[in-house]
């Protein structure tokens, strides 16, 4: 059916086919001009049409997502300069840009951590100047007494000692040198001449027992006493008329004198 306002051909079929005799236009009706609002179909089949000239049909159809990319696959190269923001990244990925927070508080101390190895010995400084000499300390308490230690000894050896018949002092110890006051062990030795004779020692006013020298015999006698400074020691003899070859008396200071009983 010719659509109108077009051009159509009329031919004589007396003049065989496909010659035109002539050409006549089909009128146009006019109508009313009516707008209507499209229909949904009409409209998203007017987007597809714009869609499909423009070439995007087949990314309408299919929309690539994270999924559809693998990871590491885009890097830095791939990605336009200055075309990121902030709102791209993930939080805590990108240091802060703003004037930062306050101070949070300090975190515990940690553990001490292992010794580390000894250093080799530095170099001996130089010696340092005396210091000042510092005052007196107090005066410490009295120590204890020491023990008696042992005193001087006085003796002395006579040769020829003449004895009488009656007793009478015939050798004296002390009577060139002082005696100090102390105990005293005395001991008096020798030989004994032809006759017997008996002897004492005798300090002041005491003596000691008598004793007997023998005739050519050999003797010795002690005699332990307080003897006071100053004072002598005598031998003591009689009973015959003899000559006493050798007398020595000695007389040592002693820590303490006790007469056993």
């Amino acid at each position: 059916m010719p659509i109108p306002g077009s051009l159509v051909t009329a031919r004589d079929p007396s003049e065989g086919v496909g010659r035109a005799r002539e050409t006549l236009p089909i009128p146009v009706l006019m109508s009313p001009l009516r707008l209507r609002n499209p229909s949904p179909a009409t409209a998203i089949a007017t987007i597809a049409l714009l869609f499909a000239t423009a070439g995007v049909a087949p990314a309408a159809r299919k929309l690539i997502t994270g999924k559809d990319i693998k990871r590491g696959a885009v890097e830095s190269k791939h990605v336009k300069d200055h075309t990121l923001q902030s709102a791209d990244f993930a939080a805590g990925v990108l240091p802060d840009a703003g004037g930062g927070g306050a101070a949070g508080p300090m975190g515990p101390q940690g553990p001490v951590g292992p010794l580390g190895p000894e250093g080799a010995p530095g170099e001996q400084g130089q010696q340092g100047d005396p210091g000042v000499i510092g005052p007196d300390g107090p005066q410490g308490a009295p120590g204890l007494d020491g023990a008696n230690g042992q005193g001087p000894v006085f003796w002395r050896a006579d040769e020829n000692v003449a004895v009488a018949t009656s007793p009478a002092d015939v050798v004296t110890l002390g009577g060139t040198v002082t005696v100090q006051t102390a105990p005293y062990t005395i001991t008096v030795n020798g030989t004994g001449g032809a006759s017997t004779v008996t002897c004492r020692l005798q300090h002041g006013g005491s003596s000691s027992n008598d004793f007997t020298i023998y005739a050519n015999s050999g003797f010795a006698y002690s005699w332990s006493r307080l003897v006071l400074g100053g004072t002598t020691i005598d031998l003591n003899c009689g009973g015959g008329i003899t000559s006493l070859p050798d007398v020595v008396m000695t007389a040592s200071q002693a820590t303490s004198v006790t007469q056993e009983s």
